[in-house]
């Protein structure tokens, strides 16, 4: 699993929470993992992305969820802009 600094979301307690790389055990694949509004990675709907830029702009424009991390792996999960404990972005979601 890498974790990639090109945005980060920011939870409510300060730490940043960066998208990592998760490897699907069924075909060896590694890539990001987001999903769309209403759909879960825990229920196996999530899309798997390996070019960071196609997910930023999922997260960002498009309201999707995607797995992240703080640096040292203590805090991890699906997360969205301003969805539950998230209260913002870094770099700042253009309005």
């Amino acid at each position: 699993m890498t974790i990639d600094k090109t945005f980060c979301l920011i939870h409510e307690t300060g730490a940043e929470l960066y998208p990592y790389t998760i490897k699907n055990r069924l075909t060896g694949n590694v890539a990001f993992r987001v999903a769309a509004p209403g759909n879960r990675d825990a229920h196996g709907l999530a899309e798997e992305i390996t070019d960071i830029a196609v997910v930023k702009d999922k997260v960002y424009r498009h309201g999707y969820s995607v797995r992240a991390k703080t640096a040292d792996g203590l805090r991890h999960g699906s997360y969205r802009i301003h969805g539950g404990r998230i209260v913002g972005a870094l770099p700042p979601v253009e309005q």
